[in-house]
């Protein structure tokens, strides 16, 4: 983190041992100015600082790092020009002067000079320094952002004469860092001087950086955000760090103040009331659509805790609320939620939110009342940083042949055959088999002549069948239900009839038992409705236009039917896009929780598949529904970026942004050079990585979209006219960690440094290790314990270890036999 906050720590997590030099050395004796004349061979001068010039508090690269404690209070300091080293005339130059007058606990402030460093490289900073009296002052080599562990650190002590000072480390960051002073008293001026910032080359061999043979999964946290709801309120309505958003900007569309009614707080004498209300425009009595938000610093792939108290007015019950971690961009997505049903007494509310949003994008707090005129209240409201493995494996269990799933919407090709990728299940969706073209007309379904209908029967289900009696036992056929045909929509005058619920669940019921009577034991998975909470496409249109509340209806009522008609079928929740948590929040709470075996979702992964806190806060929602236990569907994704728009996007195929800026298709689109296609490396390793990582999580199921077709993202190369046996890279990614995952347990899987993968995976008798970076390529040495033989890429390239067992890692994930 650059110049400004840095949170009290609250616990410290384990630190990992990485190599670290770190060298002292103290000398009473004064030396000339430094010149890189002067330097040996072996050290490479990268910044030099005299502090001669004229600077009011710091000079060039010098800044003040500083941050609160819990309550919010800083340290004061004080950072000037001061009188430097004299040279042999006895003429005094320049100097930093650094004071800290008063520190409150849990606040400090560092001086920092902060470098571009290069991930295992050893530095080195030499400097002169004083004191108007001997005093301890820290140096620390370390990272900018979290976790802030210092890859060197050491305490020197500075007396009244100028010393010289030599400190030295190897940096293991792949981030930007800095060389840091620290002072351990208050009260004491201390004077650096002749300062100057080295690459260690000698041999000019970057030092590995070491991966341990596993990493402790215990938790800890820090806290972030306290607020107590307290003290002065902002206009007199708003606690601090609150604010409203009103989209009529009307003062009489809502009521915010503090509340100190005896009950009316947790602790201390204020909480915060908030009240929705109705008012006049254009002659219409509108509601409001005011809430009331917090906005805090959410990293990237970083975990959050988030724990507050809520209630409504004595005697009320069931007060709708919604409280959770939203977008403050559009789109206005929730990374996680509560939907809640206030009473009279406090409710704790607890929430754990992964941060999935690129950088730079807002993210808020977000607080309203479903019902107008009905008070809620807020009081101790915390946001901490949770520290733990975040890659630790979910479960113990082998990892499923589900995971291994397709789309195939060109099956009826006359040269499809079943191809040798390592695959378990197809998913029917985009293969015209939803309700609407099977029934067109109530009770007319025409299996035999019928178009859509011969189609499933004949096309589709023969040759899955065939394929599982004579290729794949394994194999599974998951279908998507819904779609509503007009006679039976509960909209049928509108052109997206489809996507409404049925208007009559007799119908609805009869769809499902037809579908289960006639395909019993040969259908295995049935996926509710295809993603019901994203919002219009292009042509205005959406898949499902109903609430959630309805679909957990036809979830219960689908359920019965299959309990009846076949028995052993698995009924899957709606599979809800990235953005759907709130909407899954609402359909589990309305009794879709207790009629589903599984919960499904839809995940888009591009070329950044880490990205998993989308599957993380799914899990969330789940556990504050006493359902993690059943099995969590990815029943369609891929590196597609182009399908959708869901982000960047060249020439129609998957991109990566080489600028800052939106980075979608539009921000491709608009200059040449803000973006480039994807390579053979990247198009391969961002599948391989996904499924690699979706077993780590849990993940019962992935269906790759699609198998062949004309989109950016396919697993064969030209399927539409080739004897379906060429994979493309994308192929070849998945084939390859098919192979690796099958059959297998993932023991352990953590993550290095932010951006060094590591996974440990048991097949049979026999264990293996596989690893990537998503940073710059870097030189790793293995750990002994593994006892690692070669290295197997996804291309299939084997390369002994060497005795050092060190290893050059990069994007595309190696296989190290044990």
């Amino acid at each position: 983190m650059a110049a400004g906050r840095e949170p009290k720590v609250a616990h410290r997590r384990p630190i990992l041992a990485f190599v670290v030099a770190a060298v002292v050395a103290a000398t009473t004796a004064a030396i000339p100015a430094t010149a890189a004349s002067a330097d040996p061979a072996w050290l490479k001068r990268l910044f030099t600082q005299e502090f001669e010039e004229d600077f009011q508090r710091t000079a060039q690269g010098f800044t003040p790092n500083h941050w609160p404690n819990s309550s919010g209070q800083q340290a004061r300091w004080v950072l000037s020009k001061g009188e430097g080293v004299r040279d042999s005339a006895g003429v005094a130059g320049g100097a930093q002067r650094f004071r800290v007058e008063n520190r409150p606990e849990g606040a400090d402030v560092h001086l920092v000079n902060p470098h571009s460093f290069v991930r295992g490289q050893a530095y080195r900073v030499q400097f002169m320094a004083r004191a108007e009296r001997t005093t301890k002052v820290d140096l620390f080599l370390r990272r900018d952002v979290r976790p802030f562990t210092p890859d060197a650190s050491k305490t020197i002590e500075v007396t009244r004469e100028w010393k010289s000072f030599t400190f030295q480390g190897t940096y293991t960051a792949a981030v930007a860092g800095s060389f840091r002073i620290g002072l351990q008293e208050t009260g004491v001026d201390v004077f650096i001087d002749r300062y100057a910032v080295f690459r260690v080359t000698g041999s000019d061999r970057i030092a590995p950086i070491d991966i341990p043979a596993g990493m402790d999964a215990t938790e800890q946290t820090t806290l972030v955000h306290d607020v107590d709801f307290e003290g002065e309120y902002t206009h007199g309505r708003y606690a601090r760090g609150w604010q409203p958003n009103d989209p009529s900007n009307r003062a009489d569309a809502f009521e915010a103040g503090p509340e100190t009614r005896a009950g009316y707080f947790v602790d201390g004498t204020t909480s915060q009331r908030f009240k929705r209300e109705t008012y006049v425009a254009d002659n219409k009595v509108l509601e409001s659509r005011a809430e009331l938000y917090y906005s805090f610093t959410c990293q990237p792939k970083k975990k959050y805790r988030v724990t507050a108290h809520l209630r409504a007015d004595q005697g009320q019950t069931e007060v709708p609320a919604q409280f959770g971690v939203r977008r403050a961009p559009e789109p206005y997505t929730f990374l996680t939620v509560r939907n809640l049903k206030l009473g009279g007494s406090w409710q704790p509310v607890e929430m754990d939110v992964v941060c999935v949003q690129r950088a730079g994008t807002g993210i808020q707090l977000r607080l309203t009342v479903g019902q107008v005129d009905k008070n809620i209240y807020i009081d101790d409201l915390t946001v901490s940083e949770v520290h733990d493995n975040p890659a630790h494996p979910v479960g113990t269990g082998v990892v499923s042949d589900n995971l291994f799933g397709i789309h195939s919407p060109l099956m009826h090709n006359p040269n499809w055959r079943w191809p040798a990728l390592g695959q378990h299940v197809v998913r029917l969706w985009d293969t015209n088999t939803a309700w609407r073209f099977l029934e067109k007309d109530q009770d007319v379904w025409p299996w035999d002549d019928g178009q859509y209908g011969k189609r499933l029967d004949q096309t589709f289900m023969k040759k899955l069948i065939q394929t599982r009696n004579t290729l794949d036992p394994k194999l599974k056929i998951v279908y998507t239900m819904g779609e509503t045909p007009n006679w039976a929509s509960s909209k049928p005058d509108t052109p997206n009839f489809a996507a409404a619920p049925p208007k009559n669940d007799e119908d609805w019921k009869d769809y499902v038992r037809t579908v289960a009577r006639r395909y019993k034991g040969e259908i295995d998975v049935y996926e509710l409705w295809n993603e019901p909470d994203a919002g219009p496409r292009a042509d205005g249109r959406s898949f499902y236009s109903g609430t959630p509340e309805r679909m957990a209806q036809l979830a219960r009522l689908a359920r019965d039917v299959l309990d009846r008609e076949d028995e052993e079928a698995i009924l899957v929740s709606p599979g809800i896009t990235t953005g759907g948590v709130s909407w899954l929040d609402r359909f589990l709470a309305a009794g879709g929780a207790e009629a589903v075996h599984g919960v499904g979702f839809h995940w888009y992964f591009g070329t950044n598949p880490e990205n998993v806190g989308y599957i993380d806060n799914i899990r969330d929602v789940m556990r504050r529904h006493g359902i993690e236990h059943k099995k969590l569907w990815n029943t369609e994704g891929s590196s597609s970026n182009c399908v959708g728009g869901v982000g960047p996007c060249l020439n129609d195929k998957v991109a990566v942004c080489l600028k800052d800026g939106a980075c979608d298709a539009a921000f491709c689109a608009a200059e040449p050079g803000n973006c480039r296609e994807v390579n053979a490396v990247e198009r391969r390793s961002a599948v391989a990585r996904a499924l690699l990582l979706m077993a780590g999580r849990g993940v019962e199921n992935f269906n790759f979209y699609t198998l062949e077709g004309s989109h950016d993202a396919k697993l064969l190369e030209s399927a539409a006219t080739s004897d379906y046996t060429t994979p493309s890279e994308e192929g070849r990614g998945y084939s390859a960690a098919a192979d690796w995952l099958r059959g297998g347990k993932v023991l352990q899987s953590y993550i290095i440094r932010d951006d060094i993968y590591v996974l440990r995976i048991q097949q049979g008798a026999q264990q293996h290790s596989v690893l990537w970076t998503t940073g710059e390529g870097v030189r790793v040495r293995l750990p002994q314990q593994w006892n690692a033989g070669q290295a197997t890429t996804l291309a299939g390239t084997r390369v002994d270890i060497s005795a050092d067992r060190e290893l050059d890692l990069g994007l595309e994930p190696v296989k190290i036999a044990s």
